[in-house]
């Protein structure tokens, strides 16, 4: 976060820098970090208030590393693949449901 800050040009208010860092890694190119960047991106607005309705693409399967994540625990690399979709409201229970995305062959 400190080498993002020095990179960045962004605000001096700390409340602004999480938001500006998860944009920036939204477009990473490891696709883990992007889409868990999205999901707190989008799981932080919400929180804020935001009223709308947030789709975020996995192509693994997020409930280890979600799970992982949030008890700052290691996960195995190899994630089972698949096509995945967390939805971000708070409309939703716990703010955010996990769908599995049907493969259509």
């Amino acid at each position: 976060m400190c080498a993002f800050i020095k990179g960045h040009n962004i605000s001096p208010f700390r409340e602004t820098h999480a938001p500006a860092f998860l944009e920036a890694l939204s477009s990473h190119h490891d696709s883990l970090v992007a889409s868990v960047a999205r999901f707190e991106l989008a799981l932080l607005k919400v929180k804020q208030g935001d009223p709308g309705f947030h789709v975020v693409h996995w192509d693994i399967e997020p409930h280890a590393v979600l799970n992982n994540l949030a008890r700052r625990l290691p996960f195995d690399a190899e994630v089972p693949k698949g096509s995945y979709e967390i939805h971000i409201s708070r409309e939703l229970p716990s703010l955010f449901r996990i769908v599995r995305v049907a493969q259509m062959h």
